[in-house]
This record gives C-alpha cells, sequence and structure tokens, in this order.
C-alpha cells in the first residue's frame, strides 16, 4: 500500500501510473530512443533507478527522460560509462 494505492491491484497500479506518471520500460525505451538492453545497462551500473512494480516490472519517471537526454548527450561527447556515472551520484 503506497499513498492509498494497492498496488497488488491492476486497477490500482493504473491509476498510480497515471497520476504519477509512470512509464513502464517498452513506451521508455520508444521515448528515449534507447533499446530494452541498453536501459537495463544503465540501470545495472546505476545510471538509472526506476522503481518496481509488485511484480518487478521496471517503471520510469518523466523526469527520467530529460536524465536519459542528458546521458545521451554526454555520449555523443564521447564521455565513458565511468565518468557518466560519476554524475548519477
Amino acid at each position: 500500500m503506497i499513498l492509498g494505492y494497492n498496488l497488488g491491484c491492476t486497477r490500482h497500479q493504473a491509476l498510480f501510473r497515471e497520476v504519477f506518471k509512470l512509464i513502464q520500460i517498452g513506451e521508455f525505451s520508444r521515448q528515449t530512443d534507447l533499446t530494452i538492453d541498453t536501459l537495463r545497462y544503465y540501470e545495472e551500473v546505476g545510471l538509472l533507478r526506476p522503481t518496481r512494480t509488485a511484480g518487478n516490472h521496471r517503471q520510469y519517471q518523466s523526469k527520467d527522460i530529460d536524465w536519459v537526454n542528458f546521458l545521451k548527450r554526454l555520449k555523443q561527447t564521447g564521455m565513458s560509462i565511468r565518468n557518466m556515472q560519476r554524475y548519477a551520484q
């Protein structure tokens, strides 16, 4: 139960996503133009920290799109993942 939402309930999960603008990984991948594998890797190395549903599915917030766009710009400059991780700390 989070903020009165029973996240074990599918209807409440959908409402919670709507209210807090949570985005599932497939849609987030489309919006950021990054593959799902890349998003998972960025999570693994600590560049992204999505929340998880009760079923352990990743969910991103709309603010994460801005962060990913920033990471993409850093990558375009030739910055290494290790140096990008410094920004994520």
